[in-house]
């Protein structure tokens, strides 16, 4: 997609004017990017930390088809306080037909779900305490296509109950897919724990 300077004006000011009016979250969701790329463009990134210096708190990405990063920008607030911003550039695919080949080798089979863990007091904003990404694969069979969490999956396959039916070439497929979210997905600057197959990232300091 191309933004002209226009578009994205307009797209700030909107956001801004939901901000003015007290909105407590807002949430912006892109039709953006070029299909098969691991990485956003400049573009990318110049729209959505507009959004998110706009007023935007969340920036949900897609067209890509495979995931593209994620990243939390400190936004100040013009008074002395700040707040946080998070964009992911793209989420990938939750359930579609399109999936890894030799042919096609873009990991389309792999999306994430995302939790917000979010605190708010009186009239104040909300704050996002921790985001949790929970890494999904798309199963096919001949009998149905589902979608799994990938890293109850494997531990299910590993412990012998196996929860998902995964074959040894399931097993194979998503530890795969689970290499590729750990070591070219995931952003080196956000640390995680992993907590019942979600990947979670705390931006709140413990007091």
């Amino acid at each position: 997609a191309v933004y002209y300077k226009l578009d994205v004006e307009d797209m700030t000011a909107k956001i801004a004017a939901l901000r003015e009016q007290g909105v407590d979250l807002i949430i912006f969701a892109p039709h953006w990017g070029v299909e098969g790329t691991y990485h956003p463009t400049e573009e990318q990134k110049q729209v959505g930390h507009a959004a998110i210096d706009a007023g935007a708190d969340i920036v949900f990405g897609s067209h890509p088809h495979v995931l593209q990063p994620f990243e939390v920008r400190e936004i100040p607030n013009g008074d002395g306080t700040t707040r946080q911003g998070f964009v992911i550039y793209s989420l990938g695919n939750f359930i579609s037909s399109q999936y890894y080949t030799e042919q096609r080798p873009y990991y389309k089979e792999l999306g994430v779900y995302i939790q917000f863990q979010l605190s708010k007091r009186g009239d104040e904003k909300p704050i996002i305490e921790s985001v949790s990404l929970m890494p999904t694969y798309v199963q096919w069979k001949d009998e149905y296509i589902r979608v799994v969490p990938v890293e109850l999956a494997i531990d299910s396959y590993q412990s012998g109950e196996n929860t998902y039916a995964l074959t040894s070439s399931d097993h194979t497929k998503i530890t795969r897919v689970q290499q590729f979210f750990q070591m070219s997905f995931w952003p080196e600057e956000y640390p995680y724990t992993l907590n019942n197959g979600y990947y979670v990232v705390n931006l709140v300091e413990e007091p």
